[in-house]
């Protein structure tokens, strides 16, 4: 038999959370996969703002050189002034911006090195392009700021052609992290439910066989056979298992007890069925009656009643059947010899649906009360008859001759008449115990 050592609360545990926990690792990777399939879109996303912002900054230095061209012809200085102040400052930022999204990308460093060395020429020009002022150009001004614009728009492709190739790879990794999720939730759910109903099968398994053991040992228990062996373990059913095999041992050696007392009784211990033929004796049957045990199983009961008794002891077995409880009666049975003896019954019906019946010796009790009876009747007629004459002759006599008798022997007369009476009061407290007894 195999060993049953985890507590049933420890199996119902790992029965509900080993699908759990593995639920709970599935949620964990999907997780994983989710945010690595987010840092790809978010990867996209940054490429397009960088191209975006790239592209914005090289528009509004385009249209910073064309404001500061714009104010060398133009009268109105200080109007051209006030908005080339303002496309500067936001043109300062957006190179800040695209700094600051460049700043993590190893591979766009030189790029950035090269926007920012293009818009540290272009802006001393644009701040102090115009007339009037003291800054000196190498040439004419539209020469210089084409040549600026023209460096960085190379910056710009250069940092869309290194965005656009990274873009490229994108959607096949997008597309990669989506069917490995995809996958992994196919291959979770059927690793899942497998993962459940082999475990519900197993703990089925491990469950029914110690329950089919124990139903068994039940089973054997109530029919006194011979019980399966223990179940080897500590868990709860190997405990309910020991305790069926002490509780066998207990009513083993409580009706081992019982047969001794029954097979060593000075009484005759029999059951009846309920068609009164007899289905168990004892050994003193065959002392009390003579017939040997085993031709006494299966033999109807009444054919040892004696024939004026078989309906008294009908009507008991009937009354004892009908009200389950003990009654007492008495029967004459007849022994294998031809004597007959008298019997005191003590019977009740069993839950077993049988007449349990204990038999009792009465014959020499009978012949005692007979002698008894007997005894008593001679007191009464044979001793109180004759004292009750001699008492009234003796009274006839005192009250004829008491005057004329002698002294000594008047004396003696009364002591006689005392005598008497004594006998007689002795006679009737005798008689009035004998008639209590018989009422009672």
């Amino acid at each position: 038999m195999k060993k049953h050592s985890l507590p049933l609360i420890a199996r119902g545990l790992i029965l509900v959370g080993v699908p759990l926990i593995s639920q709970a690792v599935l949620i964990i990777l999907l997780l994983v996969f989710l945010t690595q399939e987010n840092k790809i879109a978010v990867a996209e996303e940054h490429s397009k703002d960088l191209i975006i912002d790239s592209h914005s900054f090289g528009l509004n230095l385009e249209n910073a050189v064309k404001i500061g061209l714009l104010e060398e012809h133009s009268k109105d200085e200080m109007g051209f002034r006030e908005k080339r102040k303002s496309q500067i400052s936001q043109l300062a930022l957006e190179l800040n911006h695209i700094e600051q999204e460049l700043a993590t990308q190893p591979d766009q460093k030189q790029n950035l090195e090269d926007l920012i060395a293009s818009w540290h020429k272009a802006k001393p020009a644009v701040l102090f392009a115009g007339r009037g002022n003291s800054y000196e150009f190498h040439g004419d001004t539209e020469r210089m700021f084409g040549q600026v614009l023209h460096e960085v728009y190379d910056v710009h492709e250069r940092i869309v052609d290194l965005e656009l190739q990274k873009s490229k790879s994108a959607p096949a990794a997008r597309e990669k992290w989506r069917s490995l999720i995809n996958r992994s939730l196919l291959y979770a759910v059927v690793a899942v439910t497998l993962l459940a109903v082999v475990l519900a099968i197993y703990y089925g398994i491990t469950i029914r066989q110690p329950i089919d053991h124990l139903s068994a040992n039940a089973v054997r228990l109530s029919k006194r056979q011979e019980l399966l062996p223990v179940l080897a373990g500590s868990d709860e059913f190997c405990k309910l298992d020991q305790l069926f095999h002490e509780v066998d041992e207990i009513v083993g050696e409580a009706l081992l007890q019982e047969r001794r007392l029954i097979d060593n009784a000075a009484d005759m211990i029999c059951s009846i069925d309920e068609n009164e033929k007899l289905i168990s004796v004892n050994p003193f049957s065959e002392k009390l009656l003579g017939y040997k045990n085993e031709g006494l199983i299966g033999r109807s009961y009444l054919e040892l009643v004696y024939p004026a008794d078989v309906a008294r002891a009908q009507q008991m077995s009937s009354t004892c059947r009908q009200l389950k409880t003990s009654q007492y009666y008495e029967l004459r049975l007849k022994c294998a010899n031809g004597l007959i003896i008298d019997t005191l019954w003590s019977s009740f019906w069993s839950k077993e649906g049988t007449l349990f019946s204990v038999v009792h010796n009465i014959t020499e009790r009978k012949k005692i009360e007979t002698y008894r009876r007997d005894l008593f009747a001679m007191i009464s007629h044979d001793l109180k008859a004759p004292l009750t004459s001699v008492a009234g002759r003796i009274n006839i006599v005192q009250m004829s001759y008491r005057s004329t008798m002698p002294e000594p022997a008047a004396r003696e007369l009364d002591k006689v008449g005392r005598n008497v009476q004594s006998l007689l009061a002795l006679i009737d407290n005798l008689l009035s115990i004998e008639k209590e007894n018989v009422v009672s």
